[in-house]
């Protein structure tokens, strides 16, 4: 078992990436292993033979610990079936993969790019909490946005509280009321898709399969958060998920897309980025400037404009002529549409078909969700929730996403009322998890300030 985090002692077998007598190359996953931090990908240390499996799925393994042997390549083999693990209700069983597509080559300026430009990593590669069911039933889809949004909703109810109680510092910017539309864009997105977030981002890294544990420890300012407690709510990362990060910079994560967009192309892959962004985004220049530029050079991104009425204290109609923000797609020559961002279904709907096609290679859409904050701006600015009606407040509220989609389960008999408690119940148990764990997890070290702010050069390296 190999060491994945610095306080690991043991961890636990996921679930076995290459059968018996499987080929594996160098640096390709092997196997996924949950620590006590998160679930990561572990490459294979050499090119060989997957010969022997020693632990098995759900075993629990000590650090340094054998857990298989690589037979050397030509060696032969005997191979063995490993049955699928069983998927959890409403989940997509661990072996359905998603199929690449053939994508269609855009008018990007190409030049050759060195085998070396991009090596694969050797590097343990974080697993999505509860992986989206791109091609699951539409049972599996609609609970899956039920888990994501009751997660989203119980994990910002409570960082308000703790927030209000001292216990978390900063910035803090609620996404209540808001969970539709990441839920609905995040059950179309893969393991390897990417996603550009905002400074109202927990919903977003949620949905794409975030840990609430190191989620919650990142917003205690605990060094086991994603970005060792020096983020905070606001700057939450992880590569290794495709959450390419959010900041407080209005309209800066449209630009970070489109480059992301280009690598994509430039790669050769089918991957799509999804970047979000607010109203308010729709008026910077870098909105512009980027959805130009993924227009010309037919990027696989999707622009989602989480319009919930407001930049900070300004209302739409107050900072724009024009009244919806999806037609400005016009002006670029790409898709646009509208959609009811209270409604996961319909948002799960509209982005399926701009993500197919980004994946296909026929360029970037438009979507504008339009939904509605409960809460002000920003908790740690208690101005920021006075100008809003309270008629208002109150009619977006009646039109809560949550049990919106509750009814239509019951309604349709896709899930039964003891099964959404159950899930319920789940989510509840894991937010009270998360906080015992950054309650635990260690503040960091005063001589650790400038640790991961300046880029390390490898040993020996110079500039």
């Amino acid at each position: 078992m190999p060491v994945l985090g610095l306080t690991m002692t043991e961890g636990t077998i996921q679930s076995w990436l290459k059968r018996v007598g499987e080929e594996v190359k160098k640096d390709d996953p092997i196997v996924a292993v949950e620590t006590d931090k998160a679930v990561m990908e572990v490459a294979s240390p050499a090119a060989g033979v997957l010969r022997e499996i020693v632990a098995p799925e759900g075993a629990r393994v000590p650090v340094n610990q054998v857990i298989a042997y690589l037979a050397a390549p030509g060696e032969a083999v005997v191979p063995t079936r490993r049955p699928p693990a069983p998927a959890a209700p409403g989940e997509t069983p661990a072996s359905t993969a998603p199929h690449p597509r053939p994508r269609a080559t855009a008018s990007i300026p190409t030049q050759p790019r060195p085998p070396s430009a991009v090596p694969p990593s050797s590097q343990p590669k974080a697993m999505p909490r509860y992986p989206a069911p791109v091609d699951g039933s539409e049972r599996e889809r609609l609970l899956w946005m039920y888990r994501t949004m009751r997660r989203i909703r119980a994990f910002d109810e409570r960082v308000v509280v703790l927030f209000s109680a001292g216990r978390i510092a900063g910035a803090l910017h609620s996404y209540v009321g808001e969970e539709a539309v990441a839920a609905g864009v995040g059950v179309n997105l893969r393991s390897d898709d990417y996603l550009v977030s905002t400074h109202r981002g927990h919903g977003h890294l949620l949905a794409k399969g975030g840990d609430m544990s190191r989620m919650m420890a990142e917003l205690f300012g605990k060094v086991d958060g994603y970005c060792r407690g020096k983020g905070g709510s606001m700057h939450i990362t992880d590569v290794s998920l495709g959450i390419l990060g959010a900041n407080g910079i209005v309209g800066a994560g449209v630009p970070i897309a489109t480059g992301a967009g280009t690598a994509v192309h430039l790669q050769g892959t089918d991957q799509v980025v999804v970047c979000f962004f607010g109203d308010g985004a729709a008026n910077i220049g870098t909105f512009h400037e980027g959805v130009n530029l993924a227009a010309t050079w037919g990027l696989p991104v999707v622009f989602v404009c989480e319009n919930n009425q407001y930049a900070q204290f300004t209302p739409q109609r107050m900072h724009t002529r024009v009244a919806d923000v999806y037609r400005k797609a016009e002006a670029y020559g790409i898709p646009g549409v509208a959609v009811d961002g209270n409604d996961a279904a319909a948002v799960a709907t509209a982005s399926a078909a701009a993500i197919d096609r980004a994946r296909a290679g026929q360029g970037p859409a438009l979507i504008e969700a339009k939904t509605y904050r409960w809460y002000g701006h920003a908790i740690n600015n208690p101005a920021s929730a006075i100008g809003r009606d309270e008629t208002e407040i109150a009619a977006w509220k009646a039109r809560d996403p949550i049990p919106r989609l509750e009814r239509r389960l019951l309604d349709e008999a896709l899930a039964s009322e003891d099964e959404l408690r159950g899930i319920d119940a789940a989510v509840a148990e894991e937010l009270e998890k998360s906080i015992r764990f950054a309650e635990a997890s260690p503040t960091p070290a005063p001589q650790d300030a400038l640790r991961d702010v300046y880029a390390e050069l490898p040993e020996g390296a110079e500039l």
